[in-house]
């Protein structure tokens, strides 16, 4: 299997100006908003009464093991699909032009017991900026155990990440309500001090003040969704750990197999150097380091806010996820123009299962060859 880590860029320079001049003509001439509106209003309702329905039916109703299992797949579900179609807009600003509606949206987040600033960071302005960049882009950072990029020093363990890696999918949002916050903000902290100039706009200069606000949301989200429930639920209180630990087992596993195969695939590529991103300009960059999945299915844009419109998403982060669907053919046929390849599977099954043979060829072969 090849990877296009090192492919022959084209001679682009026009192509983003271009591109972007395009799509906002699109939009005025159809008198549409780059706001998703109220649609986005009412997704938010609906999956909030899901998620916390299914978190309060084990309070009134005493449930069989296996009941409590596939809620707890349910729950894990719409706690993921609220991130992915609600939280992500929301904090990108894309949601609503009303600042507060944004933010409120966005504060979902703290329903995964995440902490808003930390992710604005890490996503927004790390993973958007220097999309696959080794050593900078947090995505793709394996903690030594997955080995996500090229450039990455390949160890005996990777031989196994494919077997390995939905497993470790699985355990994302625990580590969130976890140390994952605390550990972002002592390492973005510590980058702001040294003046590096990716972390200017660092909203947490004080890491007291960042520490207090990370310790609140996770002591209210663990007495919310794991301390009462082992109080008061129907049942033997150990249902309440199966529950929890299914709820965020899923949730992780449905988020990495969104995001990862977005990212690390044969399809996209990956650099070492930051200047590298922005050559021969950011806008093909973000094409080349993306790639879509399943873009005619309208239910799975749906659920998972509009990421399988990833190369969309990244060329447009304040276009809400409900309008890619509408401006995709012509990213897709501006690419063609400029001979940019347009990144995508016909399915999220072939995604996946392309993703898993990329991880097996990072960690049984030392180089990736190009295409």
């Amino acid at each position: 299997m090849k990877n296009t880590i090192t492919s022959q860029e084209t001679n682009s320079s026009d192509f983003g100006k271009d591109l972007k001049k395009e799509v906002r003509q699109f939009l005025k001439e159809r008198n549409l908003s780059s706001y998703a509106g109220s649609e986005m209003i009412w997704k938010a309702l609906l999956l909030m009464l899901v998620y916390l329905t299914l978190n309060t039916l084990p309070y009134l109703i005493s449930f069989p093991l296996f009941m409590i299992i596939l809620i707890g797949i349910f729950s894990g579900f719409a706690k993921a699909v609220i991130g992915t179609g609600v939280m992500h807009d929301g904090n990108h600003g894309s949601a609503s032009k009303k600042p507060e509606t944004n933010k409120l949206l966005g504060s979902t987040l703290w329903l995964a017991g995440g902490d808003v600033e930390n992710w604005k960071m890490q996503h927004n302005v790390i993973h958007h900026s220097h999309t696959n960049v080794h050593g900078h882009d947090d995505d793709i950072d394996g903690h030594k155990i997955l080995r996500f990029s090229p450039h990455e020093t390949r160890k005996p363990i990777h031989r196994i990440q494919a077997f390995l890696a939905p497993f470790l999918y699985g355990l994302m949002t625990l580590l969130w309500v976890t140390s994952k916050d605390f550990s972002q903000a002592l390492r973005y902290n510590k980058r702001f001090n040294q003046g590096q100039e990716m972390y200017h706009s660092y909203q947490d200069s004080k890491i007291t003040a960042h520490f207090f606000r990370i310790t609140l949301i996770k002591i209210l989200y663990w007495a919310v969704f794991f301390v009462l429930p082992l109080l008061f639920w129907q049942g033997p209180w150990w249902f309440a750990l199966v529950y929890f630990l299914v709820m965020h087992f899923t949730a992780g596993l449905f988020l990495g197999l969104v995001f990862q195969p977005a990212h690390v695939s044969e399809k996209t590529i990956f650099k070492t150097e930051l200047a590298d991103a922005k050559q021969p300009s950011i806008e093909e960059y973000q094409i080349r380091t993306s790639c879509n999945f399943a873009t005619n299915n309208a239910f799975l844009t749906w659920l998972v806010g509009g990421l399988n419109f990833q190369i969309e998403h990244h060329l447009f982060p304040n276009i809400s996820h409900v309008h890619y669907p509408k401006i995709a053919p012509l990213v897709e046929k501006k690419c063609l123009q400029y001979g940019i390849p347009y990144n995508t599977y016909p399915s999220f099954s072939e995604a996946v299962v392309k993703h898993f043979k990329f991880l097996h060829t990072l960690g049984t072969s030392e180089k990736v060859e190009s295409s």
